[in-house]
């Protein structure tokens, strides 16, 4: 009698809301009375007792249930799916057996409200409304069968259990972000455009074609990350960034990152202000000179040092710095010369203490666009892409 009646509540999940029945091994005394002829089916083999269905049948608790050998075996049920050990209980079938968890958004509310504080402090940190705040954290009380918080004069303060899962949710979310970078999703959203670019093209060109794209996007907020091309390699194959724009000639794929021209920018030679006199000079003629340069692991300074070697002249430092600012205020300093991208200066406007001259034998120096392969742009992204190209 019991495998059958076990079978019938198998077979008709849908009436009480779980996919899988399992049984927990703890010692049931006795049989109900409206079941005791199951005990009988038992035959006094060990401690395989019967299954205590309370009186209204599926609609109400089902206790635990004791057998060491698996329903199937012990009954002759036709459905393997029967296991010897959990625990049923109606009050939590829902979230324990039919599949309810908590989701992103009810975690990343949970985490929200816990270090906000309170409801509206959670509401303004996560763009949303503070009912809606609210039957997030309600739904993944539901969920968790558990009190997450006490509301107090001054907002919201964690219980115990609330205290003691607030980590694991953190931790949760931390993994998901850390899965979504490896899967190459975006992971900034479309409220945010996080790039990293060197330092010319973050001098003049970036910053013009972000305040085109602001205009058009009010509220889109941006990161920039500047650093070498290894530096933004590394950060864009972690997630950091969403796009790089790096020097280099190098196309398709390379570990994970995929690369596309973007642009080209012609060498000049930045002087001091005393020798502004001439309008070009052949990089023969630099060949006893003092150089100015940036630092090694910089993309523009290996462009340079392939250019002086195909030149046949030696490329030999006097001055290295990190960034193009300073480049220009040694020069103006008279500290020696120095070839930069034309593309880092704006046009027509006068430099204090320097001069520019058109630089013969240095090839125009190439800008690439970096992004993680396979992974989608979000709109913001692209359509700064077409602005930087225009």
């Amino acid at each position: 009698m019991l495998g059958h009646r076990v079978d019938e509540l198998v077979q008709d999940t849908s009436s009480f809301g779980f996919r899988k029945v399992r049984v927990d091994p703890v010692d049931v005394a006795c049989a109900d009375t409206c079941d005791r002829n199951a005990e009988e089916l038992a035959d006094g083999r060990g401690d395989r007792r019967a299954a205590r269905i309370l009186h209204g049948g599926a609609g109400r608790d089902l206790e635990p249930v004791h057998h060491r050998l698996n329903l199937h075996k012990t009954h002759g049920s036709p459905d393997e799916n029967i296991e010897q050990y959990d625990f049923i209980d109606t009050r939590y079938r829902t979230n324990r057996y039919h599949g309810g968890m908590a989701d992103v958004r009810a975690l990343e509310t949970f985490v929200a409200v816990a270090r906000g504080g309170s409801i509206m402090r959670a509401a303004e940190r996560l763009d949303r409304t503070q009912p809606s705040i609210s039957a997030r954290l309600l739904a993944l009380e539901g969920v968790w069968a558990t009190k997450l918080f006490r509301r107090h004069a001054r907002g919201m303060a964690l219980t115990p259990e609330g205290a003691r899962l607030l980590p694991l949710a953190e931790a949760a979310l931390q993994r998901l972000v850390a899965l979504d970078r490896a899967a190459g999703v975006p992971v900034s959203g479309e409220d945010e455009l996080r790039i990293g670019a060197g330092d010319a093209l973050g001098r003049e060109i970036v910053p013009r074609a972000i305040a085109r794209l602001m205009r058009e996007r009010p509220a889109l907020a941006i990161r920039v990350l500047e650093g070498p091309a290894p530096r933004l390699q590394a950060a864009l194959r972690a997630g950091e960034i969403d796009l790089a724009l790096v020097v280099g000639t190098l196309s398709g794929e390379l570990a994970g990152v995929s690369f596309e021209p973007l642009l080209s920018s012609a060498v000049e030679l930045l002087v001091p202000v005393a020798e502004r006199g001439g309008r070009e000079i052949a990089l023969e003629r630099l060949r006893d000179r003092r150089l100015v340069t940036l630092q090694q692991g910089s993309g523009f300074r290996g462009h340079l040092e392939g250019a002086f070697e195909a030149a046949g002249v030696p490329f030999r430092p006097a001055v290295e710095v990190g960034n193009l600012s300073l480049v220009r205020r040694f020069v103006a300093a008279g500290l020696g010369v120095a070839p930069v991208p034309s593309i880092a200066f704006a046009r027509g406007r006068a430099d204090r203490g320097s001069a520019r001259l058109r630089l013969r034998g240095v090839p125009p120096v190439p800008y690439r666009l970096a992004r993680r392969s396979g992974g989608a742009l979000s709109v913001a992204a692209e359509r700064l892409i077409e602005l930087l190209r225009g």
